[in-house]
């Protein structure tokens, strides 16, 4: 038969399957409108009504006569499924099923036994039957009466044999999985002429009949894996229809026979765990062939042209066997393979292999023993996963992958890698995982450079030592590094490049050192580092990973190795200050602290100021940098700062007892000199190295302008005009006169003289007029400001106190008249008194006017320059009532709290320091008059 004629063939069988489908399904639909699909009420099984019918369930019934009555009163009800589960029935009784219908029969977990004649075509409209895990230890003949039975399953039962013939001709699915079933008769399928799937796996089947599927040409799928079958010979021989067959895990030697049947519409074969030995050519007449799995056989031969008719073939397995070689014709020349695994071989080489498979995207070739991958992969445009892991391969050159530009995983894991060409990943722009583990490599030779989609990098347990500056440049996606296992000593700035790392794992290696220059300026993600095993020193340098808002943490347990200190503690249980504090070599009395220096290198900068010390210490840390020796007593120095500290930059002596210096004894690297309040009389030019070309600035005289210092003499520098004590006379005297002059004219203007001042603000900041001044013209030295439903409590408690000290009290109800507006009395209080003491209380905050002359007397405070605010604090007020500015106010001042000891004392000493008596406050120009106040004597007449 031509191929036209066969494609022709099989879109009319399908045409009609499909127009035989639709009529079933509509014949169907139309019954189960007409069908009573209500439940009756159950005293044992469950009925709910779903769109195509009933759905009963009778479970845990252990005396099946108990169901006759549910069954009874199940009669004309059409089931879309009825379920029998854990049913003590053995033998499944007719008088259950003398009027039923259902579409699908589940019978499970019960130990039935047999299935009448008339129980099964008492069912109408069975399409489906499921006897799962039960006791059945053959398949019922009886069953051959539901003409109409399209599904059975009979799985997990105890069927040993399949004896005569099952007829069963709309059969199109028979599952005998997970069944005992040692033998089939060779016409046990004759009756199935519809069968289209087949299922015996996990059984004990040793031989398949030759004959077996003779009568059986619909078939599609055939599953028959887990068993024992050892020869097959050409039982599948002309299944035009076969697409899919398993016959893994069984004990097949030989597929010769197989390969060369007739399966036109084969599409996937699956062979794995048999005991296969050779790959034979396959047929042509098999050339629709997709997927062929041969995994985990003992193959150790595949035919030079084993594949080489099979241009369709998508998918080749052959894993885990002991082939050596392939040959380059072992495929079609224009063959569309996109998956080869090979791995578990004995593969020693490839190439050549691949020349005819040039649409390949998943190439697995790990467990073999290649040594050379050298060109292998050239023409492979679009493959996507290479995987080389546990190989031979001892380096890997420039443009390896030069022509698979299309790569996101490669896999080189566990071979015997020494050396990366730095070139050796050029251009795998779309590279997504590279791992390199378990290899030889001293370093990554900048080969993991350029790789801008790449997102995980995995070279841990190598011998790598150290990393490139820059090692990781233009990696900017890169999230995730393992490194472990390593002998990494020092990063050196390796991760500059990688902006989007979250995971780096350096555990097991030898660094000390971690800084934050090695990493990105800009992280855009939170980074976690683990560091365990490594001998790190904890100095400032790893200080960085202490900060409170760093977007760097450890995970682990770090410990630190040095310094001697913190050797044992973990990095974790240490603070910022720790790191930064160094002792080693720091003598008493002062203090050291350690800093980063520009290229990464720890400095010490020692300060031992006003530590009385009449020479330079005589031990210094290693890598000292900076020295402070100011406000001590060095008389002299020695040559302790050149022996002990020569990297020694800034230097500074200020404040001590020099009289001379010595140049030789000042390190040659200090660039800056602080000198300052010495006693030295003359300035050692050799201190500095650009003395002669010192110039001086252009000015007015001519002797030194713009004339080289060192071109001057005394006789232009210090020029002797006058003599010495008219230098010092003339100076004297008129400082005298000025001074007198001065004085005379403050004792005869001084108030005028503060009282300007003092309006420009002068005098306020110098505080050159005291307060009795200011207040000098006060009628009151207190005014109390209090809600007036406090008065009876302060009239008996505060009020007469306050006097009693000798000060005169401004108070509404005594000092003021009625008919005045109340913001004019409350500015005369306010303005007429000392102080005002202000009474806090729960009803001062509520009123509105009492908050008023808070910040009157606020304002007027701020005017003045003088704390003219007093409060006390009478009952406990929750801040949150108080208004803004009350409540900062109290929060930045001390108030007085009544009843607190020494309560009268604190008040006193915060009320004006000086006597006066009660006044009265007398008439302003345009304002309302003032209340009159009598004093003391005018109440005793």
């Amino acid at each position: 038969m031509s191929t036209s004629t066969a494609k022709e063939l099989r879109q009319f069988d399908w045409l009609v399957y499909v127009l035989v489908t639709c009529a079933l399904c509509l014949s169907e639909a139309k019954d189960w409108r007409r069908a009573n699909a209500t439940c009756p009420k159950l005293s044992i099984c469950q009925c709910t009504v779903v769109s195509k019918g009933a759905v009963t369930s009778c479970k845990n019934v252990v005396n099946s006569q108990e169901l006759d009555a549910d069954m009874a009163l199940l009669e004309g009800v059409v089931h879309s499924r009825l379920t029998f589960d854990h049913v003590q029935v053995t033998e499944l009784p007719a008088s259950w099923f003398s009027n039923h219908s259902a579409h699908m029969l589940v019978i499970k977990n019960s130990p039935l036994r047999e299935i009448e004649t008339a129980a099964a075509s008492g069912i109408h409209k069975l399409l489906r039957v499921l006897l799962e895990n039960d006791q059945l230890d053959v398949v019922p003949r009886d069953l051959s009466a539901a003409k109409r039975l399209r599904w059975l399953c009979i799985r997990r039962n105890h069927v040993k044999f399949l004896k005569g013939m099952l007829s069963l001709p709309d059969l199109l699915e028979l599952d005998l999985r997970f069944n005992a079933i040692e033998t089939i008769d060779e016409k046990y399928l004759s009756g199935m002429a519809s069968l289209q799937s087949l299922r015996l796996s996990v059984n004990k089947i040793q031989h398949l009949p030759s004959i077996l599927f003779k009568d059986t040409r619909k078939l599609k799928h055939v599953e028959i894996r887990s068993n024992r079958i050892q020869t097959i010979n050409a039982l599948f021989n002309d299944l035009r229809r076969l697409e899919v067959l398993d016959l893994s895990r069984n004990v097949i030697t030989d597929i010769e026979v197989l390969m060369a049947s007739k399966m036109p519409f084969l599409k996937k074969v699956n062979l794995e765990d048999n005991l296969i030995n050779v790959i034979p050519e396959v047929s042509a007449s098999n050339a629709k062939l997709e997927r062929l799995l041969l995994n985990r056989n003992q193959i150790t031969e595949v035919k030079p042209e084993a594949f080489a008719a099979l241009e369709a073939m998508s998918r080749v397995e052959i894993s885990n066997n002991s082939v050596s070689r392939l040959h380059q014709s072992v495929f079609h020349p224009y063959s569309r393979l996109e998956h080869l695994a090979l791995s578990g071989n004995e593969i020693t080489s490839v190439r050549g292999t691949f020349k005819n498979i040039n649409w390949v995207k998943e190439l697995s070739l790990s467990l073999n023993k290649i040594e050379d991958i050298t060109d292998v992969f050239k023409g492979l445009a679009l493959l996507r996963v290479l995987s080389l892991r546990n190989n031979l391969v001892s380096y890997i050159q420039d443009d390896t992958f030069s022509e698979n530009r299309g790569l996101v995983d490669i896999n080189l894991s566990d071979n015997r890698i020494k050396w990366v060409g730095r070139n050796a990943f050029k251009g795998l722009v779309t590279l997504n995982r590279l791992i390199l583990r378990g290899n030889q490599l001293l370093s990554l030779n900048g080969s993991v450079s350029y790789l801008p989609l790449a997102q995980y990098l995995d070279a841990s347990f190598n011998l790598i030592q150290s990393l490139e500056k820059g090692e990781f440049f233009n990696n900017g996606r890169l999230t995730f590094i393992q490194l472990a296992a390593n002998n990494i000593s020092d990063v050196q700035g390796a991760f500059t490049g990688v902006t989007n790392l979250v995971g780096l794992v350096l555990s097991g290696n030898q660094v000390e050192l971690l800084r934050r220059t090695d990493f990105a300026e800009r992280l855009d993600a939170r980074l976690t580092i683990t560091i365990d095993d490594n001998p790190l020193m904890c100095d400032c340098r790893l200080a960085w990973l202490r900060g409170r808002n760093s977007k760097v943490h450890t995970r682990g347990y770090p410990k630190c190795d040095s310094p001697p200190r913190l050797k044992g503690k973990l990095l974790h249980d240490l603070t910022r200050r720790q790191l930064i504090l160094w002792e080693e070599r720091c003598e008493t009395g002062c203090r050291c602290d350690c800093h980063e220096g520009s290229l990464g290198e720890r400095t010490i900068a020692v300060n031992c100021s006003s530590a009385a010390l009449y020479r330079t210490p005589r031990v210094f840390p290693e890598g000292t940098t900076r020295l402070e020796l100011r406000d001590n007593r060095i008389e002299e120095l020695d040559d302790a700062l050149v022996n002990g500290a020569p990297h020694l930059e800034v230097l500074s002596l200020k404040n001590n007892l020099l009289t001379r210096l010595n140049v030789s004894n000042i390190p040659e690297k200090v660039r800056s000199l602080d000198l300052r309040g010495n006693r030295m009389k003359r300035l050692p030019y050799a201190l500095i190295l650009d003395a002669g070309d010192i110039v001086c600035s252009k000015n007015s005289n001519s002797r030194v302008s713009l004339k080289a210092f060192l071109s001057l003499g005394q006789k232009e520098l210090c020029p002797s005009a006058v003599p010495a004590v008219i230098a010092y006379l003339i100076p004297a005297l008129a400082s005298l006169v000025v001074g007198l002059t001065l004085s005379a004219a403050y004792l005869r203007y001084k108030r005028e003289l503060k009282v300007w001042l003092y309006a420009r603000g002068v005098c306020r900041s110098l505080q050159c007029i005291k307060e009795d001044e200011l207040d000098e013209e006060k009628l009151f030295d207190v005014f109390l400001s209090f809600s007036s439903r406090d008065a009876d409590w302060v009239h008996a408690q505060l009020l007469p106190s306050v006097e009693a000290l000798g000060f005169s009290v401004c108070t509404y109800e005594r000092n003021f008249k009625g008919g005045f507006l109340l913001q004019d009395i409350i500015r005369d209080a306010v303005t007429c008194s000392r102080r005002t003491l202000l009474l806090l209380t729960g009803n001062f905050v509520e009123s509105e006017w009492c908050r008023w002359e808070f910040r009157l007397a606020y304002q007027r405070a701020m005017e003045d320059h003088i704390n003219r605010l007093v409060i006390v604090l009478v009952d406990d007020v929750a801040p949150e009532s108080l208004d803004e500015d009350l409540r900062a106010y109290v929060q930045a001042t001390n108030y007085v709290r009544w009843g607190e000891p020494n309560f009268w004392d604190k008040l006193l000493y915060s009320l004006p320091k000086r006597n006066a008596k009660r006044k009265l406050i007398v008439n302003r120009p345009q304002e309302y008059p003032m209340t009159h106040v009598n004093d003391g004597t005018q109440e005793q007449k």
